[in-house]
């Protein structure tokens, strides 16, 4: 039995390997940094964020979510790819928090001056999106999650429709999210940016006081420093403020664009959702304009990578097998 689920176990690694070797690169870079500048790392408390209105949960919930409905409706091929994928990316996440909680510490100039000043050469446009949000809160209360739970939706709705679709599909898919999640966190320090709530609050109450109260925990961690991470990290794990790129963005339009390529009924339904999510990102004060496009060119990126890594991954992964067959035994396909 034991040799069973050790040869099982191999057999999942040799075939996804690549997954986890993004996750692992992630971490190592994630390491490197905490050891040159003396950031601690965190894993989220089970109070993170609350102070202000989030919850640890909600980013990880969605992880949890497909890897159920994954398992209930797959096969044993699909339950492979699905653990990994659980795995890899849970991993990616812990990584992505902390390095977004970082970003304002590793490089603290603030680009919200040229960010706000391009806002106000579309102010007409920014002014219609901020209209379209408050109407659209105000046709339901729950219309005021829409921002953050529908990209959960999304999420859980995306990955488990290309799991049971196809491996291959999923693979793509879920590598390109992978890698957008992983390079998305490190680049929030490149040009980095609190958002445009500083300057005029949104329609949303319930956002503007989220807002307000991680605006507030950024205030204090540039005055305190590393003490300030190491006493009050876990507990804002999930807090860190990053206006430039726009994920949320770019991972509705990573899904869209996948559902464009793989299944076009859906896609119908994703389309308005995408609409929406882009109007309320500025509508509800959290990005300028100009982090939209920035995050799906982000998301185009990891598109194009995706199925070079795994095209790569597949030739190295044959390369290797070959070179490690015993003398005088036939490959596989030379015994058929």
């Amino acid at each position: 039995m034991r040799f069973a689920i050790t040869q099982s176990a191999s057999e999942i690694f040799s075939r996804y390997w690549l997954e986890l070797a993004i996750a692992g690169t992630f971490v190592a870079a994630m390491l490197a940094v905490s050891l040159a500048t003396g950031l601690p790392v965190h894993t989220p408390s089970s109070g993170s964020a609350m102070a202000i209105g989030m919850h640890y949960l909600y980013p990880f919930v969605g992880v949890a979510l497909f890897f159920s409905l994954a398992s209930l409706f797959g096969t044993k091929r699909h339950l492979s790819i699905v653990i990994v994928a659980l795995l890899a990316y849970a991993i990616v996440l812990w990584v992505h928090f902390n390095v977004k909680l970082w970003s304002h510490h590793l490089n603290p100039s603030s680009f919200d001056a040229f960010y706000w000043m391009t806002d106000q050469w579309i102010r007409p446009a920014l002014d219609l999106c901020i209209a379209a949000t408050e109407w659209f809160v105000s046709l339901h209360p729950l219309m005021g999650s829409f921002y953050v739970l529908s990209f959960v939706l999304l999420f859980v709705v995306s990955f488990t429709v290309h799991a049971i679709n196809c491996p291959k599909e999923f693979r793509e898919v879920f590598i390109a999210a992978l890698l957008l999640q992983g390079i998305g966190g490190f680049a929030y320090s490149a040009f980095p940016a609190v958002g445009p709530f500083i300057y005029e609050l949104g329609p949303v109450d319930h956002i503007t006081q989220a807002q307000l109260g991680m605006y507030a925990a950024y205030q204090e961690m540039m005055i305190g420093g590393i003490p300030w991470f190491e006493a009050n990290g876990e507990l804002y794990f999930v807090a860190g403020l990053g206006a430039m790129p726009s994920l949320h963005s770019a991972s509705t339009y990573l899904f869209t664009a996948y559902m464009w390529k793989y299944d076009r009924k859906l896609f119908l339904i994703y389309a308005p959702i995408l609409a929406l999510i882009l109007i309320m990102a500025i509508g509800t004060r959290w990005h300028y304009a100009i982090d939209l496009p920035v995050g799906i060119a982000l998301a185009l990126f990891c598109m194009w990578a995706s199925p070079r890594l795994i095209s790569w991954s597949g030739r190295f992964s044959a390369r290797s097998a070959t070179a490690t067959q015993p003398v005088g035994v036939l490959a596989p396909e030379d015994t058929r």
